[in-house]
């Protein structure tokens, strides 16, 4: 359950076992419930038992394989994947390549949209932020929600570092003009790269 996402009528029928166990004492035999399995899965604290719906347990699990990846590129584990899947890790992909691979490279494929959502960035030099696809200015949404025009094509893959002039002071010529006025002064309250900040990581 760690490396393969479950289909899901193995994780229906295990959470049903687990149900007529709690319920009967036999994972085979059927008892009315007068709590729904929902409410039982709750937290103690929202009125439920605890219980972990293996749905969301599965994905929290590949979730934690695809946040390590994220976090700690230089790993072994993360290194022998991205190698075979011709993948770079040193900034953090949009998409990942599906057509073929392992169960565990699919399952972490599957989650990955949702693991690059719940990112937020510590800012350092800014060489490994991109400028329109990372929450590094705003905290919910990437840069790409405030813009106002098309990208043009030659400023799309940039990094931060690369809208910082040679004083190291924001080249507002070369961004501003694409984006809402909230957008720009969440940027300028962001100090500007410098490798005093040490590298970006991901917090």
């Amino acid at each position: 359950m760690q490396t393969t996402n479950l289909p899901a009528s193995i994780k229906t029928k295990i959470d049903q076992v687990c149900r007529r166990f709690l319920l009967s004492g036999n994972d085979e035999m059927r008892k009315m419930s007068l709590i729904s399995w929902h409410t039982i899965c709750q937290p103690k604290l929202a009125g439920g038992l605890g219980f972990k719906r293996l749905e969301v347990m599965n994905e929290a699990l590949l979730l934690k394989v695809a946040w390590n990846l994220i976090t700690e590129p230089g790993k072994l584990c993360a290194q022998v994947l991205a190698t075979k899947y011709i993948v770079s890790l040193s900034d953090i992909p949009q998409f990942l390549p599906t057509r073929h691979g392992s169960h565990l490279w699919k399952s972490v494929c599957r989650v990955w949209d949702h693991a690059k959502r719940g990112l937020r960035w510590n800012v350092g030099n800014r060489l490994r932020i991109k400028f329109w696809w990372d929450c590094w200015a705003t905290t919910s949404s990437p840069l790409t929600a405030f813009i106002l025009k098309p990208i043009p094509h030659e400023l799309c893959d940039l990094y931060v570092a690369d809208f910082v002039t040679a004083d190291g002071t924001w080249n507002w010529l070369k961004c501003s003009y694409l984006l809402s006025h909230n957008a720009v002064n969440r940027i300028a309250s962001v100090h500007s790269p410098s490798a005093r900040n040490g590298v970006d990581k991901v917090c």
